[in-house]
């Protein structure tokens, strides 16, 4: 006849098993969920500093060029193009300029400190009346 006792240390080691495979099961999750709260965290910070950018050469187009946005919409060619400008974000360039009777897209290349390129469109939206431009949105990076 077997001992009354003898499935304790079975049990026991099988529950240990259970909760050490849940446990790292939870741990897993919870990894996984940091690391794509970080990779939504880099992508917003990313779209930021493009927005910055686009504000930059919005700025620097109203302030400069503004007879051009009187007059819109020129033809691209009509549009001087920004020299590359050094900002904190890195160095800004205005690689096109497509206007229409009110809005324009303009598609910017910022290359920052380490050489790396990043490229965005924007949709810029004029005010006819006073030809300011008073509202830009990132449509793609």
């Amino acid at each position: 006849m077997a001992h009354p006792n003898g499935f304790t240390l079975p049990l026991a080691t099988v529950t240990a098993l259970v909760m050490v495979v849940s446990s790292s099961s939870l741990l897993g999750m919870a990894l996984a969920g940091r690391q794509a709260q970080l990779a939504e965290l880099r992508r917003r910070q990313a779209e930021d500093v493009l927005l910055s950018a686009g504000r930059q050469v919005v700025e620097q187009l109203q302030t400069t060029h503004q007879p051009l946005l009187q007059s819109w919409p020129q033809p691209a060619a009509a549009w001087p193009v920004p020299q590359p400008a050094t900002t904190p974000l890195g160095s800004l360039h205005l690689t096109a300029l497509q206007p229409t009777a009110s809005a324009a897209l303009l598609t910017l290349e910022l290359r920052d400190a380490s050489g790396r390129a990043r490229t965005a469109r924007f949709r810029a939206r004029r005010d006819p009346s006073s030809g300011a431009i008073v509202n830009l949105r990132l449509e793609g990076a």
